[in-house]
């Protein structure tokens, strides 16, 4: 072989090694930069509400734990009660044993996703006045109106898979004040006005709390 084709030939393949090397570091670049990208698309969403509902009318709780304020007294007089103060909305994940970080969740993404502001607490500002008449001895009481929102409470999975549902959730979101006037007469505690009760069971019961409180639907303030 002569030296021109010795020079030719290592011409052509002493750069191979090198265009194949840069050739397979650019492959792998592509392809580790596609599965970056790839594994970045694929993201756990976690704990989360949909399908926000909001039923009909407001309710008012009434129990001990959920009053707010309450005066009594014998009359003739004006009885006034008065509330400003900050409650809370209750949230209730029924049947369900996701732990506080997942209420946390529920919660969390119960306030981006109702359309109608629910927030984890609501300031109250309200009062009213009950003419006691001679020789009555009344009490007024001062319990949060509730908007009852219900949800479906799903874990978000990693990759391809569906997500999980999980259990049904209740919110309470305190939106006003009901005031509730009691008369004492014959031992025994009976309302001034009563109201058409639409009972369901208390939020404290449902979460396995206990206690046995009545839902009434309120009439108005």
């Amino acid at each position: 072989m002569t030296r021109t084709a010795k020079a030719m030939l290592a011409i052509a393949v002493g750069p191979l090694p090198c265009l194949l090397a840069a050739l397979s570091a650019c492959d792998g670049g592509v392809a580790r930069e596609r599965l970056g990208a790839a594994g970045q698309a694929v993201s756990c969403r976690g704990v989360y509400v949909e399908g926000v509902v909001a039923r009909v009318g407001e309710v008012v709780i009434v129990s001990p734990g959920h009053l707010a304020t309450s005066a009594e007294g014998w009359g003739p007089q004006l009885l006034s009660v008065s509330v400003n103060r900050a409650f809370s909305t209750e949230v209730v994940v029924q049947g369900s044993d996701t732990g506080s970080e997942d209420q946390d969740s529920v919660t969390k993404s119960l306030e981006e996703t109702a359309s109608n502001g629910v927030t984890a607490t609501t300031e109250l500002i309200a009062g009213t006045t009950v003419a006691v008449p001679s020789g009555a001895y009344y009490r007024v009481e001062a319990y949060p109106q509730y908007q009852v929102l219900d949800f479906a409470v799903r874990r978000g999975s990693c990759g391809p898979f569906p997500d999980v549902w999980l259990a049904a959730g209740v919110a309470y979101q305190p939106v006003g004040m009901y005031f509730r006037g009691l008369v004492f007469a014959d031992d025994a505690w009976s309302p001034l006005d009563p109201p058409s009760p639409s009972e369901v069971p208390d939020p404290a019961l449902a979460a396995g709390d206990g206690g046995v409180d009545a839902m009434d639907a309120a009439d108005g303030g």
